[in-house]
């Protein structure tokens, strides 16, 4: 073999070598990584133990704050402390049916393992707060989309539009 396919096929080795370290293998079976530990129980069927309280942390304003994982991944899709969002103003908090909410300066995500994290700001998240919340629209199922010249957001039992001023919320 010459040194050049040499040094490349060592190159490979170590990049496999430290791409199965970092992606937490090790020879019991097991994989741990920040979202979720999957392990086997004793029939070798593979077992989610996925951790939703905390497996992540942004930076609040008194510190470090623990949040959901998918809270954390929505942040950063929409910019993070320097997006529109900008920075958490407190703590996260739980919600209905399992879920999870963080309040930022100019919005609120939302978390539920039956709708993922949706982000909610401006009119729309007034007219969700003034109308009942959670309770009365349960967690966005969706981000806001743009719809006939206005603004929409899904939620599991209805939804909030805004356009031309208007805030309208229509329940199922």
């Amino acid at each position: 073999m010459n040194i050049k396919a040499r040094r490349i096929a060592v190159s490979i080795t170590a990049l496999a070598a430290a791409g199965a370290l970092f992606a937490g293998c090790s020879s019991d079976g097991s994989s741990d990584n920040a979202a979720a530990t999957t392990t086997h129980d004793n029939a070798g069927e593979a077992v989610d133990h996925h951790d939703q309280t905390s497996d992540a942390t942004l930076d609040g304003p008194n510190g470090k704050i623990e949040v959901q994982r998918e809270i954390a991944d929505k942040y950063a899709e929409i910019g993070g402390p320097v997006g529109h969002f900008g920075a958490p103003s407190g703590e996260q908090e739980s919600g209905p049916d399992g879920g999870a909410f963080v309040n930022f300066e100019h919005g609120v995500i939302f978390w539920s393992p039956a709708t993922g994290a949706h982000f909610v700001s401006g009119d729309i998240l007034v007219a969700f707060n003034d109308n009942g919340g959670l309770d009365a629209l349960g967690y966005p199922t969706d981000d806001p989309k743009d719809t006939d010249g206005g603004v929409q957001v899904d939620f599991q039992k209805g939804h909030v539009t805004h356009k031309d001023g208007k805030t309208d919320i229509v329940t199922n």
